[in-house]
């Protein structure tokens, strides 16, 4: 009995040691995680729910905590509320800028063709911030964040000229004139300038003749 109880005394001597060995590096790892300012952890929860709906910039995020809700004329958090809210979704990695601006223009160019000037007027007006805009713009277009209109293809506006050539197909059977008038709008709407437009053009125009000509051989033939 008596070695049992020295056995569990030294256990707990153990035990306590090593506590006390940890306290040190525990207190300060806690010390070093600022605690949340009054309203901090409502305002995460509310950031949280609205960053699961739909992808958002910081400033759109700050913006839309900081606003007022209902018909109150007092915003919702205060300065420090939203403010400790956007950090810690920064450090958890649910609000990233240079992601959103790069998810951002990647879509709007691969879905709607728009123009690089366009997804940087788009980056714009969600409050990105120009360095997180021309990397995502650099990233899709080159250095600079403009694709070459004199060659396509090779500056990566391979995709351009499919989507542009599905639209070609799409008005067949109505005039040459008016067949050109409605592409040219559908690239001036997306923000293409007119070295674009005029390369496309004369793309499409140059496979229109060879079908042309392909045809008339096989007619005569």
């Amino acid at each position: 009995m008596h070695r049992v109880t020295l056995l569990r005394g030294a256990r707990a001597g153990l035990v306590s040691s090593s506590l006390v060995q940890l306290r040190p590096s525990a207190c300060s790892a806690y010390a070093a995680q600022p605690s949340p300012p009054p309203g901090g952890e409502q305002a995460l929860a509310r950031a949280a729910r609205l960053l699961s709906g739909r992808l958002r910039s910081k400033a759109e995020l700050v913006e839309k905590l900081s606003a007022a809700s209902g018909g109150d004329e007092q915003p919702c958090f205060s300065p420090s509320a939203v403010a400790y809210a956007a950090e810690r979704c920064e450090e958890l990695r649910l609000l990233d800028d240079a992601s959103f601006a790069s998810q951002l223009a990647a879509h709007k160019w691969r879905t709607a063709s728009w123009s690089a000037g366009r997804i940087r007027q788009a980056l714009r007006l969600r409050k990105v911030g120009h360095e997180e805009s021309e990397a995502a713009l650099a990233a899709l277009f080159g250095p600079g964040g403009e694709a070459c209109a004199g060659d396509e293809e090779e500056a990566g506006d391979a995709a351009l000229l499919k989507a542009a050539r599905r639209q070609w197909k799409l008005s067949r059977g109505a005039a040459p004139e008016a067949r050109l008038r409605r592409l040219q709008g559908w690239l001036a709407r997306r923000g293409h300038g007119w070295g674009t437009v005029r390369d496309v053009t004369e793309a499409l125009l140059r496979e229109l003749a060879a079908e042309q000509a392909a045809a008339s051989a096989t007619e005569e033939g």
